[in-house]
């Protein structure tokens, strides 16, 4: 009950501007009813919308001890429906277990064997009927799509679930404390609020069928043509998101079926930069176009793509391109080409187990040589992603939570709306620039220490507190240096992809050689390593990425593993 108030409380406050007179007075009546009531209100929320026997009520929660009371007042005040009342036969079958149904179905004459979908679906056929059979009390709440509209708006996920709140009170979870930045939160107005949700709640049962119906696409379609110019940290917020989500799946699926002109009449509807996936779309037209006969199109179309979409994107459209480009011969101007890290071979005693993650030595790969390294006296960290999200967050603290205006509007956010986003960094300047130069000083030991000292275990995205020790994470900043550590964290904060960092950091050492390496020989300077295994191959976000890492004061690499003769 307190998390449910707690949360209607702050999502009032954030979103209450765009309530109808009539939801406004729903909640206000909802604070007005009894500690009970609210309590049991609170309960049912957690469950299910459903039909729930309040037979099952007695007794169960502790801080409702009349249950038939608390019914009672939600029934009669109008947070409930009760089966005191005619309600749809269909409501009130989840009462009842499989045997009771068929017992029904027997009284009734209409079969009584089958499934339990099989019977729900011969008493709904027979209505009233069924009625003076299906006599047992129950409950279902009303207006939980507003509860949970308020709830969402508050903890910025929008099915409205609590257990963050939960968490939080059991001492699981304790959010970052900042001060929000106000704003008028992720909606500017009611009409786009409820666009947002009813089409959340449409693609979810539109996406739960085998296949997506005729008029859901042209819906889909509908809600990306009427979609208005957005800042990128609020697309998510947007109908036409799913929106582009139904018609992927659409299109994807025409084209399986070897519907190739209507699966591209569907990609060229999501080729538009400000929908998610748009780079991938653009691909499929291509390709699309390439099956009807015109892959002069498509190169065209992945060359003006190329120089607005992230780099491992532009990677993709850079073969697909120019693979069309020759078969149309045509011209293609090739992008400049990645520089081709260190390649090295590694050979280890033949992996225990097959399979997709076979175990070499008792280990996955990147352990099994994060081992034969540590052999030779250097010290190696493993962490791929988590490593430098976890740094990012505890090195740049301040900097995430920094009073921008409108990327903190709620009071439980884990990160800034515009996390991941280039606008992150240049809205943050000289807040970044200052912590930066700090890391750069000293390998950002003395911000380290303070974020355990001052924040540790609080819930900031990317985050990891268990993950390594204090002690651990100082031997990490301090062996790979600050500059190096800088302009890692620099790339994140300017919207570098958190995915595709090396699997293996050797830190700072003595120059050593490695026992079945080939070559054999380490450098004393840090080394970033992508461990491949046999069949495994680099992909796009990590290409980039040790692209984007040659040049600082590492040894960017590729380990191949190999086994050897038995």
């Amino acid at each position: 009950r307190a998390d449910l108030e707690h949360a209607l409380s702050g999502g009032l406050a954030l979103v209450g501007h765009l309530l109808t007179r009539g939801e406004a007075m729903v909640i206000r009546a909802w604070f007005n009813r009894s500690t009970a009531a609210r309590a049991l209100y609170a309960r049912l929320l957690g469950r299910r919308d459903r039909m729930v026997s309040t037979e099952r009520l007695d007794g169960a929660y502790a801080e409702v001890p009349d249950a038939a009371a608390a019914c009672s007042e939600l029934a009669h005040t109008g947070f409930a429906w009760t089966t005191q009342r005619a309600l749809p036969v269909r409501w009130i079958l989840p009462l009842y277990d499989r045997d009771e149904l068929g017992h029904v179905c027997k009284a009734l004459k209409v079969g009584h064997r089958g499934r339990r979908s099989t019977l729900e679906a011969r008493l709904v056929e027979a209505g009233t009927r069924a009625l003076p059979h299906l006599q047992r009390p129950g409950i279902r709440l009303r207006h939980r799509s507003l509860v949970r509209r308020l709830c969402g708006a508050y903890l910025g996920r929008p099915d409205g679930d609590l257990s963050a709140l939960v968490l939080q009170r059991m001492g699981t979870i304790r959010f970052p404390d900042y001060t929000p930045t106000g704003g008028s939160g992720p909606f500017p107005d009611r009409r786009t609020m409820v666009a947002f949700e009813r089409a959340r709640h449409r693609a979810h049962r539109v996406l739960s069928e085998e296949r997506v119906p005729e008029d859901e696409v042209a819906h889909a379609l509908e809600l990306l043509a009427r979609r208005v110019s957005t800042p990128p940290e609020l697309r998510r917020f947007r109908a036409a998101r799913y929106g582009a989500r139904v018609a992927r799946v659409a299109a994807a699926h025409l084209e399986r079926a070897g519907e190739t002109a209507a699966a591209a009449t569907i990609w060229d509807a999501l080729v538009a930069p400000d929908l998610p996936d748009s780079a991938a779309a653009v691909r499929r037209w291509a390709l699309c176009r390439d099956k009807l006969g015109d892959p002069a199109a498509g190169a065209h179309r992945c060359d003006e793509a190329r120089s607005r979409v992230p780099a491992a994107d532009r990677l993709a459209l850079e073969r697909t391109g120019r693979r069309l480009a020759r078969k149309a011969r045509t011209a293609w101007r090739p992008a400049r080409p990645l520089h081709a890290p260190t390649s090295r071979r590694l050979t280890l005693p033949p992996p225990d187990t097959t399979g997709a993650r076979p175990k070499w030595q008792g280990q996955v790969v990147e352990t099994a040589v994060a081992e034969t390294i540590r052999a030779t006296g250097r010290t190696v960290v493993e962490g791929e992603n988590l490593l430098w999200t976890t740094l990012f967050g505890m090195l740049l603290r301040d900097v995430l939570f920094a009073p921008v205006a409108g990327m903190l509007p709620g009071r439980l956010q884990m990160a800034p709306l515009d996390l991941g986003l280039a606008a992150f960094a240049q809205r943050r300047r000289r807040s970044l620039d200052q912590a930066l130069s700090e890391i750069r000083s000293d390998a950002g030991a003395a911000r380290l220490t303070r974020a355990f000292a001052e924040h540790a275990g609080e819930a900031i995205r990317g985050v990891a507190w268990n993950r390594w020790t204090e002690h651990q994470l100082q031997t990490v900043v301090a062996g790979l240096g600050g500059e190096l550590l800088a302009s890692i964290l620099g790339s994140l904060a300017r919207g570098a992809s958190r995915s595709g960092l090396p699997d293996l950091w050797i830190l700072h050492g003595p120059a050593v050689r490695v026992p079945d390496l080939f070559p054999g020989r380490l450098p004393a300077r840090p080394v970033a390593i992508e461990v491949k295994g046999p069949g495994d191959s680099l992909r796009d976000h990590q290409r980039v990425w040790l692209d984007r890492l040659h040049g600082l004061d590492l040894s960017a690499e590729v380990w191949e593993v190999r086994s050897a003769a038995r």
